[in-house]
């Protein structure tokens, strides 16, 4: 008898497996666009949720003043000129928001003559209620701190006897969190500064500021 063997085409084998691969890409596809489609919504969501509460609390920074100042003592010393120099002010930190708290774990309070850094401070943290404002006596101590040409006899004249005074600068850093509803808490660095005019030592009186 006769025995006939049969084999498999092997262009069979292959549509079967082009078809697969065809399905899998397709699935591939499908969650990809699924994700993207969650994660467009999220984003749409989160934004709107952000929103939401920006209208609802509208939160504001804290605000500085700066209500009295005295230069105690400021003298040049040679050669450099290098400035040594005792500024003294009373800090008033506000928190302007109605419904937010605010946190400060970070205080740093720069000053400046012209555009030249003389002294910095730091600020014990602390925490105010909404509508509150602390008040900090601060204390600025500069040391033999390098003046250039110009603003060496800026300083000069401005601080002589009967001299018109000097303008400084306070720049303020602070890390500081929001307390949003008792439940959302959102940190972020403040700045804040406020020009300062004061007279020549050891009086040195505030003639006049702008925070």
């Amino acid at each position: 008898m006769a025995t006939t063997t049969m084999s498999s085409a092997p262009g069979g084998h292959r549509k079967r497996s082009s078809v697969s691969s065809k399905l899998l890409q397709r699935w591939i596809m499908y969650c990809v666009a699924a994700f993207c489609i969650i994660l467009s919504l999220a984003v749409i969501l989160g934004g709107a949720a952000v929103l939401a509460i920006f209208l609802a609390y509208r939160p504001r920074g804290p605000r500085l003043d700066i209500p009295t100042a005295t230069l105690n003592a400021a003298y040049l010393d040679s050669p450099g000129p290098s400035l040594n120099a005792d500024l003294t002010f009373l800090a008033n930190l506000s928190n302007p928001n109605r419904r937010i708290d605010l946190k400060f774990s970070y205080l740093q309070i720069d000053l400046y003559f012209q555009s030249t850094l003389i002294a910095t401070q730091a600020v014990r943290p602390f925490a105010e209620r909404r509508g509150e404002s602390v008040l900090r006596n601060v204390d600025m101590l500069s040391s033999e701190v390098a003046l250039p040409p110009d603003a060496a006899n800026a300083w000069q004249n401005g601080t002589a006897p009967g001299g018109d005074g000097v303008s400084l600068r306070l720049m303020g850093k602070f890390r500081t969190r929001m307390v949003i509803g008792g439940w959302l808490r959102y940190t972020y660095w403040a700045r804040v500064h406020c020009d300062l005019m004061v007279g020549p030592p050891p009086a040195g009186a505030l003639l006049g500021r702008q925070c």
